[in-house]
């Protein structure tokens, strides 16, 4: 855990007032089976991470000069830089926690981590922050606004190894949006090549057609049928929007890892045995030659 030291214009708690807790992992809302660290996930997880932080009130308020213990509200945050998420949650404290004859309570806080939002590294952290804000009193070293950060925990970073080749997924009912009966739809939205993957790429999974539970438990025999015909229509989807975005104007250069770029370069090596250029110079002068490349490739329809 990553620990830095911010000095700041009015007092804060001391680290005998707080005590940060440890983060678990939770795959249902009732949090049961926890675990410390998370388990092989894919793009359709969803998860929940949750700690418990010990606080000494006394303390606390001794410190900080706020007025009284409900006045503050522990923030847990949880951050995935490939997908430019950001997760919240809060809980304000509350002496109803505080038992008779203990000098601590102890106060949980949750983060819910939606399908889709995450991938590959995330981060987690806690901050004891102003929730009311406070009158002016004569000692100006108090915090008074609403967001001042009375405490804060180091970051923690976790790693998530995928159960499946990793691909941003979100389940969602496709109605008034597409047309009836579409049963997947892939959206490519980006300024550059360069742009991260995971942030400008979805597959969205219509939860109204009869063949999204199949797709999604991928248990039921024509699961596998079902995928085969999904990956080629997901890849064949990823060329044809980026080639009517670039053209016949991609140049033959290397990409940041894990951008749009270069995972298309690699499907075009992969699936095509061309470069990206080349790949989309195929789909436009050639688009049977691409399109038998690409169903050989991804073995489409193997298992009918």
């Amino acid at each position: 855990m990553s620990k830095r030291i911010v000095i700041q214009p009015y007092k804060t708690a001391g680290a005998d007032s707080v005590i940060w807790g440890q983060w678990y992992f939770s795959y249902d809302r009732d949090f049961h089976n926890r675990t410390a660290e998370p388990q092989p996930w894919d793009a359709l997880t969803e998860m929940w991470m949750s700690s418990r932080v010990s606080i000494h009130p006394e303390r606390l308020l001794s410190q900080t000069g706020v007025a009284q213990i409900a006045d503050i509200t522990l923030v847990g945050q949880v951050e995935s830089p490939k997908t430019y998420f950001r997760g919240i949650g809060a809980t304000v404290l509350s002496l109803d926690d505080w038992s008779d004859g203990a000098n601590e309570i102890d106060v949980d806080v949750s983060v819910h981590l939606p399908p889709g939002s995450c991938a590959a590294r995330i981060t987690a952290s806690m901050q004891l922050i102003l929730g009311v804000e406070q009158e002016a009193s004569g000692d100006r070293t108090v915090a008074t606004r609403v967001g001042s950060r009375l405490a804060a925990s180091g970051t923690e970073p976790f790693n998530l190894d995928p159960k499946t080749p990793l691909f941003p997924t979100e389940a969602i009912a496709f109605s008034g949006l597409l047309p009836v009966g579409v049963p997947w739809f892939t959206s490519v939205i980006y300024d550059d090549l360069d742009d991260a993957f995971y942030g400008a790429v979805r597959l969205y999974i219509n939860t109204e057609h009869p063949g999204a539970g199949i797709v999604l438990a991928n248990v039921d025999p024509v699961a596998s049928i079902m995928n085969t015909a999904l990956k080629v229509d997901v890849v064949r989807s990823l060329f044809t929007q980026v080639s009517a975005r670039e053209g016949s104007n991609i140049d033959v250069r290397r990409y940041h890892p894990e951008s749009v770029g270069s995972v298309l370069e690699s499907m075009s090596a992969s699936y095509l045995r061309s470069s990206l250029r080349d790949a989309i110079g195929m789909m436009r002068t050639d688009p049977a030659e691409f399109e038998s490349r690409l169903q050989a490739a991804l073995e489409y329809m193997r298992g009918v």
